[in-house]
């Protein structure tokens, strides 16, 4: 596995120093579902454990405040307890990687408050944004509002007939009056922080969480101004993937502070007074092995001392094996290959190799006292345990660290030390029994895309190449500008549209120029032309639904009603494209043909729609394929 052989060395300390003392804490817990003991949960273990090295670095801060402290993690998903049992003592902690942002109140409200701007119909984020450190609406007030029968939404409650119920709503859309013009317009960031600075937001931060809060508010908006300008739920998307993975900026208050929090691998190459390696319960391999069960396959690389070479005929060309691959396992049966059961083998060693190393790094970056603490899972049987505690446990059991100067606590408790116990967070009560109720119904609609979304998609978005689909888009409404009488724009003002869509701007100019063309040909078509005159009324994106069943409602967009004395016509623009070669060749033949089969029973779905809508029998109502590129009309009877 790569391991490097063991060499006996010697400390590079003075003779005449004395060595360094070692506190092994060790703290019994059980399983959530093992409810035969009177231990304690993982999680209430975990926080003792926390409190337990808090108190002791408190003490040992109060006695020598310029002695170096380092607090070693093995990862910092693991930060949170540690850090909050510190702040609770009001210890000033530099961390060199932060909490995870998501985790911080303050972050929280603020991507609250971006939601609701987002979402008018969000009604738990407008609700939520009343109840921030920077806008305290009380629930009384909150209850009167939920009382209100009309309107529905609460966006429309807020800026509506509740705009007076309490100082603090007032002062709430006095701001949002400020910032609304421009929203969607400038960039995300700029409105959110706005309304935020307009709320008072940064002093009542920093009332609430200190420095250390602001830091994080101004890394939030950071975060939200690297998302795509302009995009809405993508935008919101985004951000909320960049928070899940970001990690809190260090605390100003604590820039210069000795007692640091680090990961183990982060403390690589320095030394400190006092080191406290904590969580030492975690296994080698956890992550890799869940990897494992959800990978197709397994591929490790061989140890240096097992490579050979291997020969392949017949060019008799000699290459070194390095890796050597196997399937994984058949998961109905659960049974394994050798080769599979070699492979894991390998992994699980290399990874308990890495954990021995990174081990042996906590356990010298002290320059005076040592403490290494952790979890004492009880397990049912004889089940091996991994983590370097169960080792330490077996090792004190088996008295290797007899004439050592080594101390065994088993749950200690801070009082006998002479260190203020810290009182544990007080516990939430048991929620109140819920049940959800069903749906009352479903929304679905004849387009996968719109089906997707539970609403009326946007007409052009159902194609599955973004190029494809912001061309659509913006063809779709050319169509729907071309049908309100309005005249046509010019190629710069589609090439903005397009790059709002996401092109690129080199492509924009080009590619507008050819659509105009591509719409004026297609709205000239002699089929339409036709139709055009002779009607008595268009609507463009014509928004319609109907119920469908009990419990399920059917939406959908009709690109183009053209109303006649004789007959109503659905047209439907199609801007896919077949391909590169000659339209009018057999490609674009097996191509239309596709397409009407995959888009036949979205037309049956909307001419049914459209004759409950206006109350009249389906056989008044055509249902019409227009497909631009060719151009080609095509008006099927629908049985």
């Amino acid at each position: 596995c790569d391991e490097v052989e063991f060499n006996a060395t010697e400390p590079a300390r003075d003779e005449a120093a004395a060595p360094v003392p070692i506190t092994l804490a060790l703290f019994n817990c059980r399983h959530a579902n093992n409810p035969q003991t009177t231990l304690p949960l993982k999680a209430e273990a975990r926080e003792q454990e926390a409190r337990y090295v808090a108190g002791r670095v408190a003490a040992l801060h109060r006695n020598d405040r310029a002695a170096s402290v380092a607090i070693l993690i093995p990862a910092r998903t693991h930060l949170t307890p540690y850090v909050r049992a510190m702040e609770a003592l009001s210890l000033p902690i530099r961390l060199m990687e932060g909490v995870p942002m998501l985790d911080c109140p303050e972050v929280r409200h603020q991507l609250n408050l971006f939601k609701a701007l987002l979402r008018p119909h969000d009604d738990v984020a407008w609700a939520g944004a009343l109840r921030t450190p920077w806008c305290r609406v009380p629930a009384a007030t909150l209850e009167k509002l939920a009382t209100l029968q009309a309107p529905v939404r609460w966006s429309e409650k807020i800026t509506g007939p509740g705009r007076q119920a309490h100082p603090e709503i007032f002062r709430f859309n006095t701001a949002l009056d400020k910032i609304r013009p421009d929203f969607g317009r400038e960039s995300y960031a700029l409105s959110l922080q706005r309304l935020w600075e307009e709320l008072g937001g940064p002093a009542a931060v920093v009332r609430m969480c200190g420095p250390a809060g602001l830091a994080n508010s101004i890394r939030c908006l950071d975060l939200l101004g690297q998302c795509p300008a302009g995009r809405g739920e993508e935008t919101l998307a985004t951000m909320e993937r960049l928070l899940a993975r970001a990690y809190t900026p260090p605390d100003p208050r604590a820039a210069f502070s000795p007692v640091a929090i680090m990961t183990i691998h982060k403390a690589k190459g320095l030394e400190f007074d006092h080191v406290f390696v904590v969580g030492l319960d975690r296994e080698p391999g956890g992550r890799a092995a869940r990897r494992e069960r959800d990978s197709a396959f397994l591929m490790e690389r061989l140890p240096a001392s097992e490579r050979d070479t291997v020969i392949r005929p017949p060019s008799s060309v000699v290459c070194p094996l390095s890796f050597l691959a196997a399937t994984a396992g058949d998961r109905r049966t659960d049974a394994r290959s050798l080769a599979q059961l070699l492979l894991s083998d390998l992994g699980l060693r290399r990874n308990a190799a890495e954990y021995k190393r990174l081990i042996y790094v906590a356990a010298t970056r002290e320059r005076e006292t040592l403490t290494l603490s952790g979890l004492m899972l009880q397990t049912a049987g004889d089940k091996e345990r991994r983590s370097a505690i169960a080792w330490l446990d077996i090792m004190d059991r088996e008295r290797v660290f007899e004439g050592l100067p080594v101390q065994v606590l088993k749950n200690p408790q801070l009082a006998k030390a002479g260190i203020p116990v810290i009182a544990p967070p007080k516990l939430s009560p048991a929620p109140a029994p819920f049940e959800p109720e069903p749906l009352p119904y479903l929304i679905r609609s004849p387009s996968k895309i719109e089906d997707e979304t539970a609403t009326a998609a946007r007409s052009g978005a159902d194609e599955a190449d973004p190029d494809a689909r912001a061309r659509g888009v913006v063809m779709h409404r050319l169509f729907e500008t071309l049908a309100r009488g309005e005249p046509s724009p010019r190629v710069p003002a589609v090439a903005a549209a397009l790059a709002v869509e996401g092109l690129a701007p080199e492509q924009c100019r080009a590619l507008a120029k050819e659509i105009l063309d591509e719409c004026r040909r297609a709205w000239e078509f002699k089929a339409l032309a036709t139709l055009r005159d002779a009607a008595t009324e268009r609507i463009p994106e014509w928004a319609v639904e109907d119920c469908f069943d009990k419990n399920v409602i059917r939406v959908g967009r009709i690109d183009l009603v053209l109303k006649t004395a004789k007959e109503i016509v659905l047209v439907d623009f199609k801007t896919g494209r077949p391909g590169t070669r000659s339209r009018a060749g057999p490609d674009s033949d097996a191509w239309l043909t596709a397409e009407l089969a995959r888009y036949r029973p979205q037309l049956v779905a909307y001419r049914e729609m459209a004759a409950r809508a206006l109350g009249m029998p389906p056989t008044r109502i055509q249902a019409v394929l227009f497909f631009t590129a060719l151009p080609r009309w095509v008006a099927e009877e629908i049985k």
